[in-house]
């Protein structure tokens, strides 16, 4: 989803969509995961999307690693 916006250029509703996934992050315990995505919802809130795909490839890294830790607690 979050791709998708970047994609058609929806600052706003990718913004929206990184804080969901900001606020959950940092309800478990994942800053580092947190903090990246107040980057990028930072970036997004000015319409700034051009190091977006960065961000959300390490976004999905790190969501992935957050998932496997919760599975093995």
């Amino acid at each position: 989803e979050a791709r998708a916006f970047v994609e058609q250029g929806d600052a706003e509703s990718l913004r929206k969509a990184i804080h969901s996934i900001k606020g959950a992050s940092a309800n478990i315990g994942a800053e580092q995961l947190a903090n990246l995505c107040q980057v990028l919802e930072s970036n997004a809130k000015v319409g700034n999307l051009n190091e977006a795909d960065e961000h959300l490839d390490k976004i999905e890294a790190l969501f992935n690693e957050a998932v496997e830790v919760l599975r093995t607690a």
